[in-house]
């Protein structure tokens, strides 16, 4: 099986109850991988929601340089690309 820890992707064996974690540095056991599906879906909510505002963030600059060129016909020297 193969999980997503703190540490990155990890495989795991199942010996009787417990779960073994095969890397080459440790071989820390686990009786349940009960930890690493939320940690995975933290991670994956917060990449989603910076690109969501980052989205936003670039949509919002190239409307209001949009309208500022429907408003005045252009940017004015030396004018930013996005200016909040």
């Amino acid at each position: 099986m193969i999980a997503v820890g703190y540490d990155g992707l990890v495989f795991l064996k199942k010996e009787g109850d417990k779960w073994h974690r095969m890397t080459f540095n440790s071989n820390a056991e686990f009786y349940g991988v009960y930890g690493f599906a939320p940690t995975i879906f933290i991670w994956l909510v917060r990449k989603v929601l910076f690109f969501i505002i980052m989205v936003l963030i670039l949509l919002r600059c190239l409307l209001k340089r949009w309208n500022f060129f429907l408003m005045s016909g252009g940017l004015p020297p030396g004018k930013g690309f996005c200016s909040w």
